[in-house]
């Protein structure tokens, strides 16, 4: 669907657009060049083992964020962070609603 998963679970992972106050445990950075973002998260991998993550030197080489792609007859959304760690935050609701809210008025 447009991921790759498991950003890098030895490397030490920032988020300068954080609305949700997650915590680096188990995201995904987007591989299709087709998928929408909806929110980037504009992570940054600051130590990294290079035998992990291949081609990502530098701050923002890879990108975490919410995203949408068509499949078959209907549109995929992604989070692109573990869920589980989002899903009670008042902020992450407020998105979701956005995101449904926008789909439904524009069928």
């Amino acid at each position: 669907m447009g991921r790759q998963y498991s950003l890098c679970s030895s490397c030490r992972i920032t988020f300068a657009n954080n609305p949700f106050a997650y915590r680096h445990h188990e995201e995904q950075y987007i591989t299709n060049p087709n998928d929408t973002i909806l929110l980037n998260y504009n992570a940054s991998v600051l130590s990294l083992n290079p035998k992990t993550v291949k081609n990502a030197t530098s701050a923002h080489s890879l990108t975490v964020a919410a995203y949408e792609l068509s499949y078959r007859k209907g549109t995929v959304i992604v989070l692109g962070m573990y869920s589980d760690a989002i899903v009670d935050h008042p902020n992450f609701l407020v998105f979701l609603d956005h995101l449904l809210m926008a789909r439904q008025f524009n069928q």
